[in-house]
């Protein structure tokens, strides 16, 4: 077995270049592009539902903790300057002496550059403000090797702390500048950004072609040829600009936006841009358009652009309602929703609900001639007093649980998997209460055309559940009304005005069906995953759905659930053609 200091240089030196093209800016990924913001406008976050961020690991201090292994790995790192070629400035006194050692070592290479605060941890503050000044200082030194700069970062907790720094840098022409990545930690309420300077890029337009900005307002120039774009928390820039920049980067990857509409587009008729040729995109590999209150001009281009659906993955997130399909107007996103068979729906808190498509499944025959087309995600904010204000005699219109599927609709989609996460309250120690029949109802009617439905529920929300699976398109179940379990379950006449307010919103447009179809009504495959073990009580209301679905003329072909006490078991034999215990 042959020693770790004992390895030929050659290999060493692909290992130690190998951690190099490891390295990466804060919130950057290689082998998945990352959602452009971890925080909601009202700061919840949302980092559990895309997956951790990746914390980038300083190169400087990787190779300076790996030159002190032995004599050996220090003198051939010393003769390998591309290893030195990633430079984190703090403005830390250690950071200061070792900077002018640092870019000594990187020889004539070009220099990957990351302005931003020693790393901290949550016992400790965020580091001294007038840390700012030192990498001012630290900036004008690394300005005399602007020329060498193709990677710049700026990750900062203000954004006026990033159109410092980065003002200080304009003065310096960068010709060699490939990314350019500017991120400000403050979550702001839409005004007052710092606008970035324009005097870097002054002396020669570089070749430009990743462009990332967070919570900071960036000139928009005639960029082209880009290959990842990233607008966030952020005002946009002009849809005509905006569009120019996309026909002129045929080779984008991805494009993430979640801008606040100009105040150039709020003076421009609404079909201006009509004739304009659509921007093709055909090697896009990640659309991630995100719409709140406050930043709500992402959805605007798509009418405008086309991209390849078989390999573009497409994750969309709004806050509120939509009043129609988001793909109206783009043919691409609408043949990928026209592509998906299978999906699951998961609430993932009270406030956050999503859909994402699955692939096909290599064990069903209908699914065995399909061909693979790329993810759709949607994910939609959610009221947690989804329904009726207590004080007002009226129901509030808020988002709702099929929200997503009335912005996508998926007409094809024949197998669905539901996930009810169950919340706790801490006081209460027992689920929350937010699946009443009525909301859960309307989730049910938006997907038609399921044929196998897998629903995973908690004992506790098992009764409504399973209520409005067997109720009637735009009805009251019987014998919900009145129980007070849930909204929409206070009465006959408080339920009639929740749905003819509802009704003045929703069209027959969105495929929904008739008055007095059970919903669901291509329902034949049923399976029941329980959180916690189910009393007799909720295998009754099991039981009870069948009925209701048998009764509509929809009977169940198959159910897949725990096994049954043989009381319920005798009666749900009448309603269903074969039951299978899990």
């Amino acid at each position: 077995m042959i020693r770790l200091t004992d390895f030929p240089d050659d290999i060493l030196e692909e290992i130690f270049h190998a951690m190099r093209s490891l390295m990466c800016f804060p919130g950057e990924r290689h082998s998945e592009p990352l959602y452009p913001h971890d925080h909601d406008d009202d700061g919840e976050d949302y980092r559990n539902v895309y997956g951790p961020r990746r914390r980038p690991v300083p190169l400087w201090a990787n190779v300076i903790a790996l030159s002190h292994v032995c004599t050996h790995w220090r003198r051939l790192m010393l003769t390998r300057p591309r290893l030195w070629t990633f430079l984190r400035v703090t403005g830390s006194f250690a950071n200061r002496m070792m900077i002018n050692e640092m870019l000594e070592r990187t020889g004539g290479f070009p220099i990957s550059v990351l302005f931003t605060h020693p790393f901290h941890t949550d016992s400790e503050p965020d580091g001294d403000p007038s840390a700012v000044y030192d990498l001012l200082a630290l900036a004008s030194v690394i300005g005399d090797c602007s020329e060498r700069i193709q990677e710049l970062g700026i990750v900062l907790d203000t954004s006026e702390q990033v159109a410092l720094v980065l003002d200080t840098l304009g003065r310096c022409p960068v010709p060699m500048l490939d990314k350019l990545w500017l991120d400000s930690a403050d979550a702001n309420s839409g005004s007052g950004f710092a606008a970035a300077r324009t005097s870097l890029l002054d002396h020669a337009m570089p070749p430009l072609r990743v462009l990332h900005a967070r919570n900071i307002s960036v000139p928009w120039l005639p960029y082209e040829r880009l290959v990842r774009l990233e607008l966030a928390c952020g005002p946009a820039p002009p849809l005509a600009a905006l569009l120019h920049t996309l026909r002129a980067s045929p080779q984008l990857e991805l494009l993430a936006l979640r801008t606040a509409t100009p105040k150039a587009d709020l003076r421009r008729p609404p079909h201006a841009l009509a004739d304009e040729p659509r921007a093709f995109l055909p090697r896009l590999r990640r659309l991630q358009l995100h719409v709140g209150p406050l930043f709500d001009a992402a959805f605007s281009v798509l009418p405008h652009i086309a991209f390849a659906p078989r390999t573009t993955a497409v994750t969309l997130r709004f806050d509120g309602r939509v009043s129609s399909p988001l793909y109206e107007d783009c043919g691409s996103l609408e043949a990928l929703a026209g592509a998906v068979r299978r999906a699951a729906f998961v609430l993932h808190r009270p406030t956050l609900a999503s859909f994402s498509s699955l692939p096909p499944s290599p064990y069903s025959d209908a699914d065995a001639d399909a061909e693979p087309f790329a993810p759709l995600t949607v994910l939609w904010r959610l009221s947690e007093d989804e329904g009726r204000s207590p004080r007002a005699r009226r129901p509030r219109r808020v988002p709702r649980l099929c929200e997503g599927l009335k912005a996508v609709p998926l007409p094809a989609l024949t197998e669905l998997s539901v996930a009810l996460v169950p919340f706790y309250d801490a006081d209460a120690r027992e689920p929350a209460e937010r699946d009443d029949v009525a909301r859960l109802r309307r989730l049910w009617e938006s997907v038609r055309t399921v044929r196998r439905l897998e629903v995973g529920v908690h004992p506790a929300h098992a009764r409504r559940v399973f209520a409005a699976l067997g109720a009637r398109a735009r009805e009251v179940p019987l014998g919900e009304a009145g129980e007070g379990q849930g909204i929409g379950e206070e009465g006959g006449e408080e339920e009639e005005e929740l749905e003819e307010e509802e009704g003045e919103e929703e069209e027959d447009s969105w495929g929904e069906g008739a008055e007095g179809e059970i919903v669901c009504p291509a329902l034949r495959s049923l399976r029941v995953n329980w959180w916690t073990r189910p009393g007799v009580d909720e295998l009754w209301c099991v039981e009870r759905c069948c009925l209701a679905r048998a009764s509509a003329g929809a009977r169940l072909e198959c159910l897949e659930t725990v096994e049954f006490p043989e009381i319920v078991l005798a009666s749900l034999r009448h309603h269903v053609d074969r039951i299978e215990v899990l």
